[in-house]
């Protein structure tokens, strides 16, 4: 935690205010953004009708919630076949759907899922804030708080049976929890926890708390003891899924592990065409259909020859390597995106009815000032990222672990799949990110003008 001293040290290296002075309005603030959070999520899953919200990755979720309510089981065997225990997909998502099927029962879980997406998606904003609020001023809160609030990815997410809203939520509290515990131990090891969940929500997530971890105590941020305490923790929970994936009978075939579905996203992720084909084979395309079978044989020839898979996709690039270059350099830009393209499209993953973006002028609105900021949203965070990288005066510890955090996930879905809709688990971290580094250069030209009128 900054306390007064430090904070006005810190305004004076980088353009960070001291905080001293406004913490009551950070908080009235902080309330304010969550709350508007909320009504919004809330008013959206409950006038939104998804139109077939049971397809794609929700079917296998699905499968997995109701195989646990009905026999125990962590499957995804669909109804009228042999329900035999798997980890393709990670526990979390059907292990919290499967906790309201029991609670609210056959004809309510699925509206009950959704008030709780918009309850954590409410949650994810406020947690974000007070993440922000160790380095950040009321005023820049506000405007912080207000675009994550508001940011219409973040608000449609919550009413799709996805993983993104607990997947974000959870990785927001950890890096929290970590900040609002001073660094301790006994609070690295809780947060390590829960970045451990966040990682059995989604497994990209698996390693971003020892990466954190390693990145504090090697640029001397925390102790030893804290930085062990946090990956410790961070590995309790998925060594715990790994000693029970490990009993399991794979032999018949990979892709019913994690694992399988890792050397998937690495083929699909390789490919240019890929989501283009994806869309246009859909519609019916034979040619866009005979590039999807072309990557389906690559990941099959990975999944049964992992060396000679991979001897296939580097004789693939190497035939065109300029073409994959450019791919390659493009794909932290598509990550953070505007459209969901393995989806409806815009900021939809599938469609929707009487969505207040179709019919309301405010949401309209609001989603058209989103689409002028991303672009710059993006670059703002790289900058922000980029200068915690390169060592610029910022002595914040949680401001290291932020950085980190989001070159971590940027880097991960560089080397897997790039889509949008990937990115909406974080927009909050980057939305916080780039307001922050939009508050350090309007302090650093605000100190370079006072200076200019004293000399």
């Amino acid at each position: 935690m900054i306390d007064a001293a430090a904070g006005g040290a810190l305004g004076r290296q980088s353009g960070v205010p001291a905080l001293e002075t406004s913490r009551w309005w950070q908080w009235l603030v902080i309330a304010g953004c969550t709350l508007v959070a909320l009504l919004i999520r809330l008013y959206y899953v409950e006038t939104t009708v998804v139109d077939g919200p049971i397809r794609g990755d929700a079917v296998t979720y699905l499968a997995y919630a109701t195989n646990l309510v009905e026999h125990g089981v962590f499957s995804s065997a669909r109804p009228g076949t042999e329900v035999l225990p798997d980890s393709y997909r990670d526990p979390a998502y059907p292990f919290l759907v499967s906790i309201l099927m029991r609670l609210a029962g056959d004809g309510a879980w699925y509206q009950a899922l959704l008030r709780v997406q918009a309850v954590l998606g409410a949650a994810t904003v406020g947690l974000a804030l007070l993440l922000g609020r160790r380095w950040m001023s009321a005023p820049w809160l506000a405007v912080a708080g207000l675009v994550m609030a508001l940011w219409p990815h973040s608000v449609t997410i919550t009413s799709y049976f996805l993983t993104e809203t607990l997947a974000g939520f959870l990785s927001v509290a950890w890096l929290w929890l970590l900040s609002a515990a001073g660094h301790r131990w006994q609070g690295a090891l809780a947060s390590g926890v829960l970045a451990g969940a966040a990682g059995l929500t989604n497994a990209v997530l698996l390693p971003a708390g020892a990466l954190v971890a390693l990145a504090l105590w090697v640029t001397r941020k925390v102790g030893r003891e804290t930085a062990l305490a946090l990956l410790a923790g961070s590995l309790l929970l998925p060594g715990a899924w790994t000693i029970r994936g490990m009993g399991l009978d794979t032999e018949n075939t990979v892709t019913s592990t994690s694992t399988g579905r890792a050397s998937q996203n690495l083929v699909q992720g390789s490919w240019p065409e890929y989501h283009e084909s994806w869309r246009d084979c859909a519609l019916g395309s034979a040619e866009a259909c005979e590039i999807q079978q072309r990557i389906e044989s690559e990941i099959s020839q990975l999944h049964t020859n992992p060396v000679g898979g991979l001897s296939v996709m580097m004789e693939r690039m190497a035939a065109n390597p300029s073409k994959y270059a450019a791919w390659y350099l493009s794909k932290p830009a598509l990550l953070w995106g505007w459209a969901i393209r393995i989806g409806y499209g815009d900021i939809f993953v599938s469609p929707a009815l009487n969505s207040p973006y179709y019919l309301n002028a405010f949401f309209r609105t609001t989603s058209a000032i989103a689409y002028g900021l991303n672009h710059w949203l993006f670059a703002l965070s790289a900058a922000f990222c980029l200068g915690i990288a390169f060592r610029l005066p910022i002595t914040v510890p949680d401001m290291v672990a932020l950085a980190v955090f989001l070159l971590y996930v940027t880097g991960a879905y560089w080397v897997f799949q790039s889509e949008p809709r990937y990115a909406i688990p974080f927009r909050s971290l980057e939305i916080l990110a780039s307001i922050s580094a939009l508050m350090i250069m309007s302090g650093w030209v605000r100190a370079k003008r006072q200076s200019a009128v004293t000399q």
